[in-house]
Parts: C-alpha cells; structure tokens; sequence
C-alpha cells in the first residue's frame, strides 16, 4: 500500500470505502450493576458506533438472557447486537440461551459452546435459528473448512494475526463465500478494516 500509495482495502477489492465499528462490551466488573450495562450501551450510542457484542457466559443462563433483552431494550431494534460467550457453555446450556434470546434479532451467536464440540454442538445451536459465528482460533484455512462444510457456522471470524496472514484470510473469505458464509474478523480493526472493505460478504469490524 505503502510502495503504490494506495490505501490497502482497495488493492484487496475495495468493495466499499466505510464498514460499520462495533465495541466489544458487557464485561463484568466488580461493583458493576444494571444500571452499568445501560449506560456502556447508551455511551456507545453517542460515540456512533453501530453496535456491541455483548460478553456473556459467566453468570447464569437467566442472567445472560436479561442482560442481553436490556441491550436490545436500550439499544433499539437498529442497534447490532451480538454476544460472545467464549465457549463458555455446554450444547445444552447455548441453545437454552439461544430459545431465550430468539425473538431480540441478535446478529449472531459468537463461540457459543466448548471448544470440543465446536463442530457438532454449534450445528445444533443453529437449528434455533440465531447465526452462529467461529473460527477465531482456527490457524488455517483447513480447520476453517470444516467448520463451513460441516454446517457449523454462519460467520467466520477468523484472524489474520492468527490465521497465516491477509494471503491466508483471503483463500478463507473465498471458500465462505461459497457456502454463502459471511466474515467478521477477531479484534485487530486496523487490519480487519481493510479486509472487510475489500470483500462483499464482510460484516463489521470490532473495537
């Protein structure tokens, strides 16, 4: 980019010029309340961000749920709202909290369940019918076709700073959207902007 000084997500397709920001939010601090979580979505409202992804799986499932309707409630039916359990739960417990989140149109399900059964448990968290997004952790395209091929995922977030590189992250985008499978990217925004503008099938970039 540098060397032809251009800005990299046009020699990457430049698909478009602007992608929606989204915080990664809702952790829980001591002393924290109700009233905490209210205020973390209304600030990011002010700031124009588009959206949070909510962290939960380390309270209760029923928690979880509350916490993640008041969101939605605050934030307003345009908000994007995602939440991110880092494989906290069980199949069981994901797709509880799935049917209890299903009618606040989350736009996805992020790591819903353990690692060990990634493949075969995010399946059945996605017959609720919440997209389910993985592959953070993946470090190739290999672990990330199984995911697609499989019927695991909705989303991939895979990681450039994980995964090989943008060589690499681009042979992933190009097998997902095959399958009709969207990219997010994991954290990293000041490489993940340039990837999501430079394909059709990009989502959003986190902060």
């Amino acid at each position: 980019g540098k060397a032809l000084e251009q800005p990299v997500y046009k020699l990457l397709g430049g698909y478009r010029d602007r992608v929606p920001v989204i915080a990664i939010g809702g952790y829980l601090r001591s002393g924290a309340s109700r009233p905490s979580l209210e205020e973390e979505v209304a600030h990011y409202q002010s700031g124009q961000i588009s959206g949070m992804k909510l962290k939960v799986g380390s309270l209760s499932i029923a928690e979880d749920i509350e916490r993640a309707r008041l969101a939605r409630r605050v934030g307003g039916d345009r908000f994007h709202l995602c939440t991110d359990s880092n494989q906290a739960w069980t199949v069981e417990e994901a797709m509880t909290f799935a049917r209890g989140v299903k009618d606040l149109n989350l736009a996805w399900l992020e790591e819903p369940v353990r690692w060990h059964d990634q493949i075969e448990g995010n399946a059945r968290v996605r017959t609720i019918g919440i997209p389910v997004n993985a592959g953070q952790g993946e470090i190739s395209r290999h672990g990330c076709r199984d995911l697609v091929a499989r019927g695991a995922v909705d989303i991939l977030n895979v990681d450039a700073t994980i995964a090989a590189g943008v060589t690499e992250w681009r042979r992933i985008a190009g097998m997902a959207a095959s399958f009709g499978v969207r990219m997010a990217h994991h954290e990293e925004p000041q490489v993940a902007l340039h990837l999501l503008a430079g394909i059709a099938h990009g989502i959003c970039v986190e902060i």
